[in-house]
């Protein structure tokens, strides 16, 4: 088997795992295997190919359209043409390199390993402008998906080398400027070349822009080469040597020319051989000026830095007599310069003496003799300049202002997102609008939505519609519903008659990439409008109601105050469920007023009792409403529709009132110093500032010290002593209730569990979705 079908094979397994639920842990583990193979995994030895060669390339003319409008210094590079079948960033490597066993399905296998290897440290630097390594890594596993800048970061590391990304100064903003950058290979290696990238398109800028509403958005990457070099023909020569269009450092060696003597004559030969020699010369300057044109400062400080160590080197090791050589030359080499100069020429060299004089005995005059030691005073460090200050002030509040925290609502996945983020584009130019449509089963739901609410409407006005159109705006809901389509709302407006929607970058960029976005309806991950059958319940309604039950919920009526008139009250503590030993699914509902007490205590902790009007307003149960709820949920949320309506269990239910159960296991402390001996936090309580603004109704959630409600803290001895006295003891029972509830020893994932959520809080999951 090739090396090119070896990884072929490997990457189509990669794109095999990507496609996996686990997909994160399947492609570690098979990178991990991959990296193992040493046969094929040995590092790459990358010589890039710099100058343009009319015989084996082609310009890529739409490219260099986008090549005119970035930085000037690069405007002489020739963009090469490169398949556009989303490998083209790897296609652009392999038309660099001298080596035809290497493919684009090797790059991009290699990209993938290392972008795991190293993924802390591409999150670090790429995750806040291209989103998360992870969601690149799945993408990169699949033949034909366009790259990002993270790819373009890890190849560095692949090819040891320095990867100059080039990107075109339009619709440019300051976040944009890691596009155009240079990337480095991961300290402490350094890159032994430096190649040129260009973030370009298939289309021209216009026909882009009307592709995807106005916006510019790259599509392709092209390399960039130094135009061709036009060498002199000697025609002598030429007609008798063949000169070899491809030359390396092995043969430019003269024994290794493949001239025999018996071609030319001995004249011909040295002239013929002189003539190569400048050419050589001649091309090796003219690369080595090409190369220094596209380094950067970075790159160039590293060169120099090398050159002054072998500097010093040499002349550490030269002998007296090489050294008097080396000091003969310069000094004919100055006074050969200094003749030809010419009196400007002359007087500019005299400025910089006098200016290097200067210098050096203002340096001396900085020096001062104290403790019997010469010491430097310093000048650092120096005072920030007015024009930087200005400068940061300015772009500080320029990043403050309005504009640019302003924020919009996403039509798509109803998430707030930056304005200056989001893509304002018509409804009919979404890129693959065809993702967003619902499943059949969430659309004949929000049909008998829309078939009952037009219904409510007519009754009201005497009149019944038999019709529901296929587009609806749903009067007062959250969402538009057009063609199997849902976009909500507030991320949708008008412009000069023209429909137009928000979407934020990261649904725009799944909808580009043909991928169903991670929040949207179409994902199932839709959460509806609360019906009015489900607002206003109380805690104690929602738990009659739930499909799954808290361990422990905790309510905690804190009253600082003497007066229950300037009480607030506040549900403290955690909720966490954890696995029990119940049925899995519950059958009937609504719960009994007893297994309601099972877990739901209620501690009331202030300085005096608390009224039951007041307890009233977040313990109250009300069986018409209970009623009510369960008949919409079964009719409408898909994890309701098994359940029985225990109406016996309704008739225990009162009508408005605090259930009795609940008031017989209450549990009261009175006094302050209970309060205080609970609180183990350092959060300040937010109820001991008598001056803060109260809202009625209003149950404000926040942290608090743990409760003994478990009885955790029981020793076994002291259970055993509370079992044996509610035994019959002289036919007499102590009728006292036992609230300690077995359970696992871990909570519960809800990974393991999805419906968990939507079953226990119903008020929050409508509709059994969205979780």
């Amino acid at each position: 088997m090739s090396r090119g079908l070896k990884f072929e094979r490997l990457l189509q397994r990669l794109e095999t795992c990507s496609k996996s639920i686990m997909y994160r842990d399947e492609i570690n583990l098979l990178a991990q295997r991959i990296k193992q193979m040493d046969s094929i995994m040995r590092p790459l030895q990358f010589y890039p190919t710099y100058v343009f060669d009319d015989t084996k390339h082609v310009v890529d003319v739409v490219a260099k359209e986008y090549l005119d409008k970035a930085t000037v210094d690069i405007h002489h590079l020739v963009p090469a043409d490169v398949p556009g079948d989303g490998n083209c960033l790897y296609n652009s490597i392999v038309l660099l390199m001298n080596n035809p066993l290497v493919t684009a399905s090797e790059l991009r296998v290699r990209t993938v390993i290392e972008l795991i290897t190293n993924e802390n440290y591409y999150d670090a630097m790429c995750a806040q402008y291209a989103g998360n390594t992870d969601i690149i890594i799945q993408a990169a596993c699949k033949k034909g998906m366009y790259s990002e800048i993270h790819e373009v970061a890890a190849l560095c590391n692949v090819l040891q080398c320095n990867i100059r990304s080039v990107f075109p100064r339009i619709d440019f903003e300051y976040y944009k400027a890691i596009w155009d950058s240079v990337f480095a290979p991961i300290p402490p290696v350094i890159g032994n070349c430096t190649i040129v990238i260009l973030w370009s398109s298939t289309l021209h800028e216009k026909d882009v822009r009307e592709t995807y509403g106005g916006t510019w958005t790259p599509n392709h990457f092209v390399p960039l080469l130094s135009p061709p070099i036009l060498n002199e023909v000697n025609s002598q020569s030429a007609s008798a040597v063949v000169t070899p269009e491809k030359r390396t450092v092995k043969n430019n060696n003269d024994d290794e020319m493949k001239i025999t003597p018996a071609m030319i004559s001995s004249k011909q030969t040295f002239q013929w051989k002189s003539k190569q020699k400048r050419t050589i010369r001649k091309k090796d300057r003219e690369r080595t000026q090409a190369n220094r044109m596209i380094e950067t400062e970075e790159r160039r400080e590293i060169r120099l830095q090398k050159d002054r160590e072998g500097t010093q080197a040499n002349r550490a090791n030269e002998t007296e007599k090489e050294r008097g050589i080396r000091l003969q030359k310069d000094r004919e080499r100055t006074q050969t310069n200094r003749t030809n100069e010419t009196e400007e020429e002359r007087a500019i060299r005299l400025q910089k003496h006098r200016e290097g004089t200067q210098a050096n005995r203002a340096k001396k005059k900085h020096k001062t003799i104290g403790g019997g030691q010469d010491f430097i005073r310093s000048l650092w460090p120096e005072p920030i300049s007015r024009d930087l200050k200005e400068t940061r002030l300015q772009q500080f509040l320029e990043q403050m202002s309005m504009s640019q925290l302003a924020e919009v609502i996403c039509a798509v996945c109803n998430i707030r997102t930056p304005a200056k983020d989001s893509k304002k584009i018509p409804i009919s130019k979404i890129p693959n609008m065809n993702l967003l449509k619902v499943s059949e089963e969430l659309r004949i739901l929000i049909k008998n939505l829309m078939e009952n609410t037009a219904t409510h409407i007519d009754d009201n006005n005497t009149h019944t519609t038999s019709h529901i159109k296929n587009q609806s705006n749903f009067g007062s809901s959250s969402f538009f519903c057009e063609n199997d389509i849902i976009l909500y709302k507030n991320g949708l407006l008008e412009t000069n008659r023209v429909k137009m929607c928000i979407l934020c970058q990261k649904c725009h960029t799944s909808l580009s990439k043909e991928k169903i976005p991670k929040f949207s309806v179409a994902n199932n991950m839709w959460l509806g409008d609360i019906p009015k059958e489900l607002q206003g319940l109380t805690i104690p309604e929602e738990k009659l109601i739930s499909l799954y039950r808290h361990n422990s919920c905790i309510i905690k009526l804190q009253s600082p105050f003497h007066s229950t008139t300037t009480a607030q009250t506040a549900l403290k503590g955690n909720c966490i469920t954890f696995l029990q030993n119940v049925p899995n699914i519950v059958t009937s509902l609504p719960l009994t007023l007893s297994d309601l007490c099972d877990t739901l205590k209620v501690i009331f902790i202030g300085a005096r009792p608390p009224d039951r009007l007041h307890l009233r307003k977040v313990l109250t149960v009300r069986k018409k409403k209970i009623t009510a709820v369960l008949q919409w949920l079964k009719k409408y949320n898909i994890l309701y529709q098994n359940i029985n309506i225990n109406l016996d269990n309704i008739a225990q239910l009162p009508e408005d009132d605090v259930p009795e159960c609940m008031m017989s296991t209450l549990e009261q402390k009175i006094g302050d110093e209970d309060g205080q001996s609970e609180r183990t936090g350092y959060v300040p309580d937010p109820l001991m500032n008598p001056q803060e603004r109260t809202t009625a109704g209003v149950i404000p959630i926040s942290n608090s010290g743990v409760l003994d409600v478990n009885g955790s803290s029981v020793s076994s001895d002291e259970i055993t002593n509370y079992f044996l006295q509610k035994m019959k003891i002289n036919d007499q029972a102590v009728t006292e209730n036992v609230y300690l509830i077995p359970h696992s020893s871990k909570p519960v994932n809800e990974y393991f569990n999805p419906k968990l959520l939507t079953g226990l809080y119903p008020t929050l999951f409508c509709y059994g979705r969205g979780a």
